[in-house]
C-alpha cells in the first residue's frame, strides 16, 4: 500500500509539473507578443526622420530660360506634431542669351541655398498615395554673370538674400514623391517641378 502511495504522489507531482511548465510556455509566446506591439506603438508615438534627394527642372524669369534643379530635405516627424519640420538644401542653375546693339549676350544664374519647411500631410491608412502641402523661409546665394564675345565684355555679381516658398506634392509607391513649389527671392521668381525618392 505504501508503495501504492508513493507512485501516486509521485505521478501527481510529475503532472503538477507538466501543467506548470505547460502554462509557463503559453505565457512566453503572449509575452513576446505585448513585447513587441509595445514597441511598435513607441515607435509610432516616438520620432521618426529621413532624407529624400530630389531632382527637375525650374522654371526662369527676367531672360533666364528653365533649368536642371536639386534639392534634398531632411524630414523630422512626430506622432504628436500636427506637421513635420524640413530643412531643404537647393541648387539650381539658369542660362539665357538676348540681343544688345545686334551682339549676342549670354547670361547665367546660380543658385544655392537651403530653407526650413513645415509640412502638413493628408494622411489615409488605406492608400499608397500620400498628397501633402508645404511652406517656408529660406536662405539663397546667388552668383550671376554676363558675357559678350563680340564686343568683349564680361561681368558677374553675387549677393545673398531670404526668399519664400509654398507648394505641395504627392509621396506614392512607398519611395518616390512629386513636388512642385513657387519660390520668390529677392523678386526672382521660380517654380521647381521634382522628382524625389526616399532613402
Amino acid at each position: 500500500m505504501r508503495a501504492m502511495m508513493t507512485r501516486i504522489a509521485v505521478a501527481a507531482t510529475l503532472l503538477s509539473v507538466v501543467h506548470v511548465s505547460t502554462a509557463e510556455a503559453q505565457r512566453r509566446p503572449a509575452a513576446a507578443m505585448a513585447t513587441r506591439a509595445g514597441a511598435a506603438q513607441g515607435g509610432e508615438a516616438g520620432g521618426s526622420s529621413n532624407f529624400t534627394l530630389f531632382a527637375g527642372v525650374a522654371t526662369g524669369e527676367g531672360g533666364y530660360d528653365i533649368g536642371p534643379a536639386v534639392q534634398g530635405s531632411f524630414k523630422l516627424a512626430n506622432a504628436k506634431w500636427p506637421v513635420a519640420i524640413r530643412i531643404d538644401p537647393y541648387l539650381a542653375r539658369h542660362s539665357g542669351s538676348f540681343s544688345y546693339s545686334g551682339n549676342g549676350t549670354d547670361i547665367s544664374l546660380t543658385m544655392i541655398g537651403a530653407a526650413g519647411n513645415v509640412e502638413y500631410a493628408f494622411k489615409n491608412s488605406e492608400s499608397n498615395v500620400e498628397p501633402y502641402v508645404l511652406g517656408g523661409l529660406g536662405l539663397y546665394y546667388g552668383k550671376s554673370s554676363v558675357s559678350n564675345n563680340t564686343i568683349g565684355f564680361e561681368a558677374s555679381g553675387s549677393d545673398t538674400n531670404l526668399g519664400f516658398g509654398f507648394g505641395g506634392g504627392i509621396r506614392f509607391a512607398k519611395r518616390w514623391s512629386a513636388e512642385g513649389q513657387y519660390k520668390s527671392i529677392n523678386g526672382f521668381d521660380t517654380i521647381p517641378l521634382l522628382l524625389g525618392y526616399h532613402f
